[in-house]
């Protein structure tokens, strides 16, 4: 896959999901990114979020069948709520350590860490 390809569907989709402190699913980022590039397909978006998924550039992130997507860059955990399916950033470099400090790093070299803690927010 070629990571360093620029085309204007990547380039949309990116600097949509830059532009919002959301964590938006496919077909979110298509009726966003289709204002500006109407002929863009729901399968193009599909296929674009799998290539820059898999460069790095963004992480999928499960929230039961529906994957969300978020801005790479920098590793974070998230929270998600159980009853409404928002989901939140949580900006605690601790915890990432901490996960990191109990992998034997001579046996395995770690390119990803994903903590995700499921409960229910207030509202």
């Amino acid at each position: 896959m070629n990571c360093k390809r620029v085309t204007i569907q990547r380039t949309s989709i990116l600097d949509y999901l830059k532009a919002v402190d959301t964590h938006p699913s496919a077909e979110e980022i298509h009726k966003s990114v289709k204002k500006n590039l109407p002929t863009i397909s729901l399968a193009t978006v599909y296929r674009t979020l799998k290539e820059l998924e898999v460069c790095g550039d963004i992480t999928k992130i499960k929230v039961y069948k529906k994957s969300r997507y978020d801005m790479g860059g920098h590793i974070h955990p998230h929270i998600i709520c159980e009853k409404c399916n928002q989901i939140h950033d949580i900006f605690q470099d601790e915890i990432n350590k901490s996960a990191l400090d109990l992998v034997d790093k001579t046996k395995f070299d770690v390119r990803d860490v994903k903590i995700i803690f499921y409960g229910s927010c207030r509202n």
